[in-house]
């Protein structure tokens, strides 16, 4: 009978000893893991999940904050379906949402800050509108400084017939937006893209001939744009 309980005795001991040395083990691992991180938890790429995993446990960080997204992200998406989303429509929703909630500082109307893409001051009569369509958001590096900025459409009304386009450069500050002066481009001009390239913005739209109405612009034209004394747009050239 002693002899049973001594070895019940040593078992539990075993057992005990083996729970402390895999305790040690886990504790040495997570040590080594803090100690030679295989991650930077500061870059401003989008994470993979492994990334985030392990930042999210050891890094004590979220991403760093990224609101335009990758440069090669120029594809449109609808945020508003329900699947399960592509990291890419994830980054480019996100971006989205705060191009739609910045305050932007029109020319003839003031400041104005969005609120999920639109701003309405009924006393006055003013709406303003980010133009939320395919090819109409742009994304790149407006002034050389290597961060992601974007260039955005508003569709500004103040009370008559006349639906003004003005282009809008938002810039990367570290952390942060700051939106620039948006550009008028003309009185129902129709924009029919933006892009940017080589810290120049390209316009592509449909503005009036001589005989247009002004419902129907029938004329292409193609505008280049700058960043001058920022963060004011100019013109370039017309194509």
């Amino acid at each position: 009978m002693r002899s049973r309980v001594a070895g019940l005795a040593l078992l539990a001991g075993l057992a005990i000893m083996s729970l402390g040395s895999y305790a040690a083990a886990q504790s040495r691992s997570s040590t080594i893991a803090q100690a030679q991180p295989p991650y930077n938890c500061r870059t401003r790429e989008v994470w993979s999940p492994e990334k985030q995993a392990w930042c999210k446990k050891y890094g004590n960080q979220q991403p760093a904050i990224d609101p335009i997204g990758p440069v090669e992200s120029q594809n449109w998406y609808n945020c508003l379906t329900k699947e399960v989303w592509s990291p890419e429509k994830r980054v480019w929703c996100d971006r989205l949402r705060t191009l739609q909630n910045t305050t932007y500082q029109v020319p003839d109307v003031g400041s104005v800050k969005l609120t999920d893409g639109k701003y309405k001051n009924a006393s006055q009569q003013i709406t303003v509108t980010l133009v939320n369509q395919p090819d109409l958001i742009a994304v790149g590096d407006l002034n050389g400084d290597r961060q992601l900025d974007a260039m955005v459409l508003l569709a500004v009304n103040t009370g008559g017939s006349g639906v003004f386009m003005y282009l809008a450069p938002v810039l990367q500050q570290g952390n942060r937006l700051q939106s620039g002066s948006p550009l008028l481009l003309g009185d129902r001009v129709r924009v029919q893209s933006i892009m940017i390239d080589q810290s120049r913005a390209k316009v592509d739209m449909l503005t009036h001939a001589a005989k247009d109405p002004m419902c129907c612009p029938t004329q292409k034209i193609t505008q280049l744009f700058t960043l001058q004394m920022l963060p004011t747009l100019v013109p370039l050239l017309r194509g």
